[in-house]
């Protein structure tokens, strides 16, 4: 099976002024399939959301090679980065980034306009989406009458409204509390059983417990992976929250 995603010796530097620089990410080699649910964990500063950015194409790495769906990304031009980010990629961030002065099918259906998609397509394509998350009834209203847990939802149908392959998702229960994330990650599990793609940074290890694999980064560097395989959430969790902890005593 090819990867839908691969990447090698990824490296991400950002100027501090002068010849000095920042190591975010220390030649990474990555790879995921179709139909992987991975969760990116590690310590504030670890490079888990560059390597996010990275391998979503939303940042360039400063050297190294990526290939989504065996395109080459990196020596892709401005237009079809923008037009391989419409087929394919599907973006959910922590902080919704919605428009208040849009209503909630207005804001859904912004990819669609942005790439001149024709009205009746974008109708079905807004209410297929919201159906998948139960919330055709909230689609007149403005994001301001709604609730976290409901704007959160919205955000996601605006990502998933493309029907992209792969799933991009930061600290995506970051402004949830512990009920409406758990029912989030409910919702990514259901996405991924139908053959949705998900990478995801997350700081929780409860979170990350619900993925099928948990990568973890220290440094710009990947140091600890762990597959789920058989096992239930909650050993998984115990697993993930060791390694966590490990990272922690290791610090001090």
């Amino acid at each position: 099976m090819q990867p839908i995603i691969q990447a090698k010796h990824l490296v991400k530097k950002y100027p501090l002024g002068g010849l000095n620089t920042l190591l975010a990410l220390d030649h990474i080699d990555f790879e995921a399939y179709q139909g992987d649910f991975i969760a990116i964990m590690g310590p504030s500063g670890s490079g888990k959301t560059t390597l996010l950015n990275c391998l979503s194409t939303m940042d360039a790495p400063t050297t190294g090679s990526l290939h989504i769906l065996g395109k080459n990304l990196v020596m892709t031009s401005q237009y079809r980065l923008n037009e391989f980010r419409y087929q394919h990629l599907g973006y959910l961030f922590q902080d919704y980034h919605l428009m208040d002065n849009l209503t909630n099918h207005e804001n859904i259906e912004i990819p669609l306009l942005m790439h001149h998609v024709e009205i009746k397509k974008r109708q079905r394509y807004v209410l297929d989406s919201a159906a998948k998350l139960g919330i055709e009834d909230i689609l007149n209203q403005y994001p301001s009458q709604c609730s976290g847990g409901q704007q959160q939802r919205i955000a996601l149908a605006r990502a998933l409204v493309n029907q992209p392959d792969l799933l991009f998702a930061d600290e995506p229960t970051g402004n949830l509390d512990s009920q409406t994330s758990k029912e989030l990650m409910l919702l990514f599990q259901k996405l991924n059983a139908m053959g949705t793609t998900i990478l995801m940074v997350t700081h929780s290890c409860e979170m990350a417990s619900y993925a099928k694999k948990v990568l973890y980064l220290h440094d710009g560097c990947i140091t600890h992976e762990l597959n789920r395989a058989n096992l239930a959430r909650d050993a998984f969790y115990q697993q993930i929250l060791t390694i966590n902890l490990l990272d922690e005593f290791t610090k001090e």
